[in-house]
C-alpha cells in the first residue's frame, strides 16, 4: 500500500514542487494530476 501511495500521491507533488521554480510568479498556472483505475490489469 505504501508503494502505491508513494507512486500515486508523492510523485505528482514532487513534480509540481520541482517545476514551481520555473513558472513566473505573475503567470496564471494550474497543475493537475489525473489518475484512473481503468488502467489497472488487476481491476479489469
Amino acid at each position: 500500500m505504501m508503494e502505491s501511495f508513494s507512486i500515486n500521491a508523492f510523485s505528482p507533488i514532487l513534480l509540481a514542487k520541482a517545476i514551481e521554480e520555473f513558472i513566473a510568479k505573475d503567470f496564471d498556472f494550474n497543475f493537475a494530476s489525473i489518475s484512473a483505475r481503468v488502467g489497472s490489469i488487476g481491476d479489469n
